[in-house]
C-alpha cells in the first residue's frame, strides 16, 4: 500500500510540474525576483523519509518543513515562495504528514505556515498525539503564505514529553467539522512561550 501511495504521489507531482511548465507564464519569474522570495530549488522534490523523523525542541523555536516530514498522499512540489523552496498540498482524505517531537517541560504554541486559495480550501487538522487542533488562516484567507495565528495550538507539558505530530484533513471524532483539501502548507513551527 505504501508503494502505491508513493507512486501516486510521484505521478501527481510529475503531472503538476508538467502542467506548470506548459502554462508558459512569465509572471512567476518576476515574483521570484521580488524582495524576500527565495529561488525555486533545482531538481525534483525531496523524497519523503521512510518513517517519521525525530526532532528535539531546543532553544526558543522548532521549525519543521513539510517536505522533511514522513508523508503519504501529500503533493510535494517546488514553490519559490515557500521557506525551504518546497511546499506540500493536502490532496485527499488520505494525505498525512508526520514527525515525532520531544519537548522539554513548558508551554508552547504551534502554528502552520499556510497558503489557502479561498475559504473553501483552508481548514485541516493537526494532531498532537490523539488531540486534534482544527487549523486555518485568516477569514477570508489573504491569498499568500501566513501563519495560522487565528487558530494557535497551545501546548503544556509538565515533564519532558515525546509526541507524534500529524497533519491530516479530517478529525474522525468530529465528522460534522470536515477538513478540506487544496491548500499549500510550508512548515509547522513550535515556539516556547
Amino acid at each position: 500500500m505504501k508503494l502505491v501511495n508513493k507512486v501516486v504521489t510521484v505521478v501527481t507531482a510529475i503531472a503538476a510540474i508538467a502542467m506548470l511548465a506548459s502554462c508558459g507564464s512569465t509572471s512567476g519569474a518576476s515574483d521570484s525576483s521580488s524582495a524576500g522570495a527565495s529561488a525555486a530549488p533545482a531538481g525534483p522534490a525531496p523524497e519523503s523519509p521512510s518513517e517519521p523523523p525525530k526532532y528535539t525542541f531546543e532553544g526558543s523555536e522548532l521549525k519543521i518543513e513539510l517536505e522533511n516530514m514522513y508523508n503519504e498522499e501529500f503533493l510535494i512540489f517546488a514553490d519559490a515562495k515557500a521557506s525551504g523552496g518546497y511546499a506540500g498540498k493536502l490532496v485527499s482524505e488520505e494525505s498525512i504528514a508526520t514527525a515525532i517531537v520531544t519537548f522539554p517541560a513548558g508551554d508552547y504554541v504551534g502554528l502552520v505556515m499556510e497558503d489557502a486559495p479561498d475559504g473553501n480550501h483552508d481548514a485541516f487538522n493537526v494532531f498532537i498525539n490523539d488531540t486534534a487542533y482544527r487549523t486555518f488562516p485568516s477569514d477570508p484567507p489573504i491569498g499568500t503564505y501566513e501563519l495560522t495565528t487565528r487558530t494557535p495550538m497551545n501546548l503544556h507539558f509538565d515533564a519532558e514529553t515525546t509526541v507524534t505530530v500529524k497533519i491530516q484533513q479530517n478529525d474522525p471524532n468530529r465528522p460534522n467539522k470536515p477538513g478540506e483539501t487544496g491548500m499549500k502548507l510550508d512548515y509547522i513551527v513550535f515556539k516556547k512561550k
